[in-house]
């Protein structure tokens, strides 16, 4: 999953979004824990986390998008 998110960041935010769609989501819950674990040592949030953290929380929230 760690790996993920390190290539995630290289992409631009379309195609992180549809790298994202593509997880399952036993995936998208491995994220959203990893990101809980990794944002309260950070001092600031890039960008791309808060995107992806939002992303995640509102495919599990809303299920998938067509």
């Amino acid at each position: 999953m760690q790996h993920w998110a390190r290539q995630a960041r290289l992409l631009p935010v379309v195609q992180q979004q549809q790298l994202l769609w593509r997880l399952e989501r036993h995936q998208l819950v491995q994220l959203l824990r990893l990101l809980a674990e990794l944002l309260p040592q950070m001092q600031h949030w890039p960008p791309l986390v808060v995107e992806l953290w939002l992303l995640a929380e509102e495919e599990l929230l809303w299920g998938r998008r067509s």
